[in-house]
């Protein structure tokens, strides 16, 4: 698979970043992951609007307009033929100048998990710790990479990040919401990254008339929770039903998760125009 620097496609081999680049150093740059789904790029305007948003927030300047950045991930899908893919954009920074990054696109394969994840649930864990910048999708990444190697050492799905203050803010890949008596709870935005799948979420509830709201979500209330479900752009909404080797609620998905995946999975379709 090829790789796309600042829009010239490039064989991978030849696509190389310094290790002296100061930017790889310091984790100075942002990132996103667009999904490709039977050839279809999935909400790519909604994932650039992040990417500069998570750029602004570390202090990044990227010297390219939102719209030249979307006709290289257009030109790049329709280069490579994407078909169930993602695209992963890197954006390293100047780290001495902050003049214009270097914006490094790529595909991988899309996963898709089996059924019974969605039927019957996964298991997660908790894990204390926090990302930096947690409102940005930057590089520093390092504490969600080792919840999430903790998280498959345990037989688990996901791992839940605990703050220093208790509170279940998100999953080391993913967005958390909790229900309690019929109303969906998600930890703030000042907290959490504002996951994309998040967003078409939180519209769907408010289309359909079901109740949410944004509250810090203590470790204790998580694992009281009647219901708990993830999102992400690679799994959409998923069921959680064990944390810790603890059930949740009945240890199964709940009615309302069951509703979100279900319009989720309608919205994707439409979206794809099926």
């Amino acid at each position: 698979m090829k790789v796309s620097v600042n829009g010239t496609i490039f064989e991978q081999k030849d696509a190389l970043v310094s290790i002296a680049d100061k930017a790889v150093w310091y984790d100075f740059g942002v990132y996103e992951n667009i999904k490709v789904l039977q050839g279809k790029i999935m909400w790519p305007e909604m994932h650039t609007y992040r990417l500069f948003k998570s750029a602004e927030i570390i202090g990044l300047h990227i010297g390219e307009e939102k719209e030249r950045i979307l006709q290289w991930v257009r030109n790049y899908a329709e280069v490579q033929k994407l078909k169930d893919h993602i695209i992963k954009i890197c954006v390293y920074g100047d780290a001495d100048k902050n003049a214009r990054a270097t914006v490094y696109m790529f595909a991988i394969g899309l996963t898709f998990y089996p059924d019974q994840f969605y039927a019957q649930g996964v298991k997660a864990i908790t894990y204390q710790g926090e990302r930096n910048f947690p409102t940005a999708k930057s590089m520093d990444t390092l504490v969600n990479f080792i919840a999430f190697r903790t998280a498959k050492e345990r037989g688990a799905f996901e791992a839940i990040l605990i703050d220093r203050e208790g509170n279940a803010r998100e999953g080391s890949r993913s967005n958390l919401y909790i229900v309690e008596k019929e109303t969906i709870i998600t930890p703030p935005l000042e907290d959490v990254l504002e996951g994309v799948t998040r967003v078409l979420v939180l519209k769907l509830l408010e289309e359909n008339e079901i109740p949410f709201k944004e509250e810090r979500i203590s470790k204790d209330r998580l694992m009281a929770a009647d219901e708990i479900f993830i999102t992400a752009t690679s799994s959409n909404v998923m069921s959680v039903t064990e944390i810790d080797q603890q059930k949740i609620g009945a240890g199964a998905p709940g009615e309302a998760t069951k509703q979100i995946i279900q319009l989720y999975r309608t919205m994707q379709k439409e979206y794809l125009g099926r």
